[in-house]
């Protein structure tokens, strides 16, 4: 069996017109979202196996602070700039290379790609992953290679909000 965790980017801070997209930083509420969740995670026994990650500042931030809590080695998180307002075809690319001997994985990425992506997956329909949402799909698969289109179960979905701390 294989888990992955879905994980789109805590809040972002829209006060400096002059940052381009990519290099949006997380705002107050992001910067306390992220730790909460992976607290939250780490209560849960979560331990990935390898955590990739876009290079989007707002991104790869969420995912050094969820790592943090989880005890993940933030020198072992998997920058992909190709994860940057990736689609699913490109999610689902780098989840199938992934090394089989893992069997968690997490991927951190924007919206609307990680919505689609859970769509993709599951069969479900998720219009919008909230920042710092976390959605965790099984599959009764071997290899990552046999991820795809309908092959997982959509076992959890939590994000900020679902605990009142927003």
């Amino acid at each position: 069996m294989k888990t992955l965790y879905i994980i789109r980017h805590a809040k972002s801070d829209w006060d400096d017109p002059q940052a381009s997209d990519y290099e949006r930083t997380l705002n107050k509420r992001g910067l306390r979202d992220a730790p909460f969740m992976g607290k939250y995670l780490a209560g849960q026994g979560v331990k990935p196996d390898v955590l990739l990650a876009s290079t989007a500042s707002r991104a790869f931030t969420t995912a050094q602070l969820i790592a943090k809590e989880l005890q993940y080695p933030e020198d072992d998180i998997v920058g992909k700039r190709e994860l940057y307002l990736s689609d699913e075809k490109t999610l689902l690319k780098n989840i199938n290379a992934l090394p089989d001997s893992g069997v968690t994985a997490m991927v951190v990425a924007h919206n609307p790609g990680v919505s689609n992506f859970v769509n993709y997956l599951t069969g479900e329909f998720m219009s919008h992953l909230p920042t710092c949402g976390i959605v965790r799909i099984d599959f009764k698969a071997t290899t990552w290679a046999e991820v795809g289109r309908g092959t997982g179960t959509l076992i959890s979905y939590d994000y900020p909000k679902k605990f009142e701390i927003a």
